[in-house]
């Protein structure tokens, strides 16, 4: 299960939750200062990575989130003038 909390433009921490308890499993926040935002759904990309679009500034990026904790750009990303334009998008498998 996967659990995020807004605030603003995007959520600013994502959670993997155990299914038959709900407590977090992993987690991962956004520090203010970074001033990272979360474009659209967060999406299983295997049976232990999500994927989500995230933006910083003018760039866009796919990051995976691994069950490990791990955190690592994909090398899919744009350059754009405004970030919620962004043509980058995730389908769920």
């Amino acid at each position: 299960m996967v659990g995020q909390f807004s605030d603003g433009l995007g959520p600013t921490e994502l959670q993997v939750l155990d299914a038959e308890t709900g407590q977090p499993q992993v987690v991962w926040q956004r520090r203010a200062a970074e001033g990272a935002s979360a474009l659209g759904p967060v999406v299983w990309e295997d049976d232990t990575h999500l994927l989500q679009v995230l933006a910083q500034g003018r760039d866009v990026e796919i990051v995976r989130f691994g069950l490990d904790g791990s955190m690592e750009l994909t090398g899919v990303s744009q350059r754009i003038n405004d970030p919620t334009l962004s043509t980058l998008s995730l389908m769920g498998r």
